[in-house]
């Protein structure tokens, strides 16, 4: 695996967080030509150890995000398997992930409503028969994401990303706007003149729906999501169960996780924990470490702390929909 050298490093963490960021802007920061700015970031995609992703806001359009975590009831390659590839026919599901500790797989997917919610886990259910012993299941109220603050010593200036809250405000969207992210998320590198060129519409059209998109809140941004390999880190999820919620008790909770190096995203959760932060070490001791960080900077309010190693993700996607989403339409 290529690893991460200083500039490759100070090159990431400016651009990171803004894939469209101009290239001359990030040169000038750090004082480089702006053709290693391009190569570096060139050679790393043709690498595999960073990729583009296209960040889309779907709690806009009415949809909420929902997890769920199982343990089979016989955990065999095979059935595990089943359940994955279940997964995967969903144009609802975001995201698939083997885990450690008290679950074997997870799922993030959309929902309108509780009652879609539990259809869609209904239907999965008929769809492949594997006997589970155990499940947990999450309403995803609220999702930031910080970034790779790891990367570099130097404050990086950077805007957080909002993911979705529950409560939004709901803004319309056409089929148009379906087609354009449809192709954004399959090319997150795409211009909108070659949008244009696949939908058969004119540029100045695409440009004005990319920029509406972006004004509604729905379109976020593209983003480099990186190999925490190629900087010799390990990807856990630390859960955190308190004992007293309040706005306050989330408020102090968010601003540790924002502060906090080795922590890339917050999530607020209303199920069996509260809250879930996606962290990366380079020893997997030092997620200890940070779940006595947390307890020490809030207070007994923490309850409980589990840290989940990550062990393969089988799909990320922001926008998973191909087709013009059906209400009830799960597969």
């Amino acid at each position: 695996m290529m690893r991460l050298n200083d500039t490759d490093r100070a090159i990431l963490a400016h651009a990171q967080l803004d894939a469209d960021a101009p290239i001359s802007g990030i040169a000038k920061a750090l004082k480089l030509k702006e053709h290693t700015v391009r190569y570096t970031l060139s050679r790393l995609q043709d690498a595999g150890v960073i990729k583009r992703l296209l960040y889309v806001n779907l709690y806009r359009v009415g949809y909420v995000e929902y997890y769920l975590f199982l343990k089979l009831a016989n955990n065999t390659p095979v059935e595990e398997q089943k359940l994955i590839d279940a997964f995967l026919l969903s144009e609802r599901v975001t995201w698939v992930v083997r885990v450690g500790g008290s679950y074997s797989l997870g799922v993030a997917f959309l929902a309108r409503s509780i009652a879609e919610s539990v259809s869609f886990i209904e239907e999965l259910t008929e769809r492949c028969r594997v006997p589970v012993a155990e499940r947990a299941f999450l309403v995803l109220a609220g999702r930031s994401y910080f970034g790779v603050k790891h990367l570099t010593p130097y404050p990086v200036s950077s805007n957080v990303v909002d993911m979705g809250t529950l409560g939004a405000e709901e803004v319309s969207w056409e089929e148009l706007d379906h087609l354009v992210l449809r192709s954004l998320a399959s090319n997150a590198q795409a211009s909108a003149a070659s949008v244009a060129r696949e939908l058969g519409k004119p540029e100045s059209t695409i440009q004005y729906r990319i920029k509406s998109l972006r004004d509604r809140g729905i379109l976020n941004r593209t983003v480099y999501l990186i190999n925490p390999d190629s900087y010799g880190m390990s990807a856990y999820r630390l859960r955190a169960t308190v004992s007293s919620p309040s706005r306050g008790v989330r408020e102090k909770i968010y601003a540790w996780a924002a502060a906090h190096p080795n922590v890339l995203s917050f999530l607020h959760c209303l199920g069996p924990w509260d809250f879930e932060f996606r962290v990366e070490v380079a020893d997997p001791k030092d997620t200890i470490k940070i779940a006595q960080d947390l307890s020490g900077s809030v207070g007994s309010v923490v309850a409980s702390t589990e840290i989940v190693p990550t062990l393969e993700m089988k799909r990320l996607l922001h926008y998973p929909f191909k087709s013009w989403s059906k209400r009830g339409d799960f597969f």
